[in-house]
């Protein structure tokens, strides 16, 4: 994958490229690894790592030597052959700050040959990763932090490396899809590094990536306990290099456990970033793997309280948002009803309001006195009406049509009780009658 493994990191070989990816060894690892370079110069390493309950310990060896080299004087006649060679032993240790940020650190012994000069030292490598969300990762490490070899009375600084990278799980025709990328520091130059990891079948990886401008190539090829990996790099001017890597899973179901882990860490971001929904998927495929996960069950049921809640929450908005809007819709046409003197039609719009909004102050007041005014002008015809009874009731008084003008001045005081000119025909009617 072109050395783009800063964000990818997840096994013993995190050691070498960032040590926070330690974190995701859960069972007993053993990986051990040849290199054949062009020239006769190899590089060997064996790493281990371990969970010790609070963290993660990794232990790692490696040693890269030169082959032997052909010695010429300054005169260019042939010497004794030489080589060089520089090996490291590396402890290292992981844990998290939270549930989707995790670091590592590691602190080793170097030592180099340099024909019949030796030199030794110490560095640390720090690292950190951190989940942003079930596909995308992000990873940083500082390497060789140390005071540098000294040979004999010369002292030569350790080469500093600073890496950042990201990597993407994706699917591609519902297979398993990597993309990684790393930006790369050393002192004297830069790189970048990109690289991609199709999973065809659950037991096979095929990979590929840009190592700088150097094309990668090689597969990985799990057989229970066992992963094997190879990778291949071309050189038009120095020729083909080869690796080849064991890892020995000697604890348990080592994939499921780390799927189990994955899976959990996932969904605990999922959880922090309040997305309950894919939280419950990533918690359930836990619970597919190891029903009795105590952790996983209890997040199942926060992340299904959660989304229970914040589903009435959001119905809850909705409705009030929509009877907000109702209510503005509605109070401006009643108060157009008011405007325009149509009290009637006023009263019965701010009734439909006060169903859905029964304690809304403002729609009680104005209902009140779209009522005040209703009744006024039911008074005011009332009156009217009244007056033109009592008008039709001296008509009939004057014609001696006693009983008609009595039942005119009864429907006169029906609509204005305190209409004084209907009392006072009514009395003389009375005197009438009986004269």
């Amino acid at each position: 994958m072109g050395e783009a493994y800063t964000a990818v990191a997840d096994d013993t070989s995190s050691i070498i490229f960032n040590p926070a990816g330690l974190n995701f060894v859960n069972a007993f690892q053993i990986q051990a690894m040849s290199n054949q370079w062009f020239s006769g110069i190899s590089q060997r390493m064996a790493l281990a790592a371990f969970p010790i309950g609070f963290g993660v310990l990794g232990i790692g060896y490696t040693d890269l030597n030169s082959g032997d080299i052909q010695g010429y004087s300054n005169t260019g006649t042939a010497e004794a052959v030489f080589s060089t060679a520089s090996n490291a032993i590396i402890v290292s240790y992981a844990s998290k700050f939270r549930e989707d940020l995790f670091y590592g650190v590691s602190i080793k012994g170097i030592s180099e040959k340099l024909e019949s000069f030796t030199g030794s030292s110490f560095g640390a490598d720090l690292g950190i990763k951190y989940i942003m969300n079930s596909d995308l990762h992000l990873g940083a490490s500082v390497l060789n932090l140390g005071p540098g070899l000294k040979f004999d009375q010369e002292t030569t600084p350790l080469p500093i490396t600073i890496r950042g990278g990201a990597s993407y799980n994706a699917k591609i025709f519902e297979k398993d899809l990597k993309l990684a990328a790393d930006v790369v520091l050393y002192s004297d130059s830069n790189k970048f590094n990109l690289g991609a990891e199709y999973k065809p079948h659950e037991i096979l990886a095929l990979r590929a990536g840009l190592y700088g401008s150097n094309l990668r190539a090689g597969a990985g090829l799990t057989t229970k306990p066992v992963v094997i990996d190879y990778s291949f790099a071309p050189d038009a001017n120095l020729g083909a290099t080869h690796q080849i890597s064991l890892t020995f899973f000697l604890q348990g179901e080592d994939p499921i456990k780390k799927s189990i882990v994955e899976n959990l860490a996932q969904a605990k971001a999922y959880y922090k970033a309040s997305d309950y929904s894919n939280a419950i998927v990533k918690y359930e495929r836990v619970l597919q793997l190891e029903p009795l996960n105590e952790e996983a069950k209890s997040g199942l049921v926060k992340s299904q309280q959660e989304l229970n809640l914040t589903t009435y929450r959001f119905i809850a908005l909705r409705q009030k948002t929509e009877m907000e809007e109702f209510t503005k819709e509605m109070l401006q046409k009643g108060k157009a009803f008011m405007g325009q003197g149509r009290y009637s039609d006023a009263v019965i719009v701010y009734s439909e309001i006060l169903k859905v909004d029964p304690t809304n102050m403002e729609v009680l007041r104005q209902q009140d006195q779209a009522r005040a005014r209703l009744q006024e002008r039911l008074n005011a015809k009332n009156k009217l009406e009244s007056k033109e009874d009592v008008a039709e009731a001296m008509k009939h008084i004057s014609l001696s049509q006693f009983e008609a003008a009595r039942e005119r001045l009864a429907s006169a005081l029906s609509k204005d009780p305190e209409n004084r000119q209907a009392i006072d025909l009514m009395s003389k009617i009375k005197f009438l009658e009986k004269n």
